[in-house]
């Protein structure tokens, strides 16, 4: 009765079939993941990495995130959008591990923070997510390359070998007094020339 249910489904709804013929048959919900992040970030720097999901069909699923890199630490996880909690997390610093969270049918987002030493100058992490007991449900896998801090802007060296900071109001105030002599200059030249009647 329950198959002749689906059929039935699939006919009146037309592209339901794979939703109801799963439904009936008790098989696993429909699920799909994405997984982004930044390209590049640098030593020092905690970096998000956000997993969008879609779950049909059932009451929900377990989707769980890993993450692969020299010694980049687990900072945090959070559920952005579409309900659900986490199940399982690593403690705050361990460099491997999971994070796997419970979430209902429908569409939402989980997110999880990590932390890249900032000794570390060179590498990669790599990101993905997937669903717990399955072989087909899986992420694309997000690269982060992690590139040294920027050299500093101008001069170069330390601040030792470069001298004090100038402050940010020195050259404004550098140039109202260029202004102030040139106006002075200026009212002397006036002030001399002979005056016509």
């Amino acid at each position: 009765m329950l198959k002749s249910v689906a059929v039935l489904v699939a006919v009146v709804v037309g592209t339901t079939l794979t939703l109801a013929a799963a439904l009936a048959e008790g098989q696993r919900p429909v699920v799909s993941i994405a997984a982004t992040g930044p390209a590049s970030a640098r030593p020092g720097e905690t970096v998000e990495y956000q997993f969008s999901y879609v779950i049909e069909g059932g009451p929900g699923t377990d989707i769980a995130a890993t993450w692969s890199g020299d010694r980049i630490a687990y900072v945090s996880q959070r559920v952005v959008s579409g309900g659900g909690h986490v199940a399982a997390e690593p403690s705050v610093g361990d460099v491997a591990g999971l994070v796997r969270w419970s979430l209902p049918q429908g569409a939402g987002a989980v997110a999880m923070t990590l932390q890249i030493p900032a000794d570390l100058t060179s590498g990669t992490i790599t990101v993905g997510a997937y669903e717990p007991g399955t072989d087909t449900t899986h992420s694309n896998t997000v690269t982060t390359g992690i590139t040294p801090a920027a050299a500093p802007a101008s001069g170069g060296g330390s601040d030792a070998t470069r001298g004090p900071a100038v402050p940010p109001w020195l050259p404004g105030l550098a140039l109202a007094a260029a202004v102030a002599g040139a106006a002075a200059a200026a009212w002397q030249v006036l002030a001399a020339r002979p005056r016509s009647q």
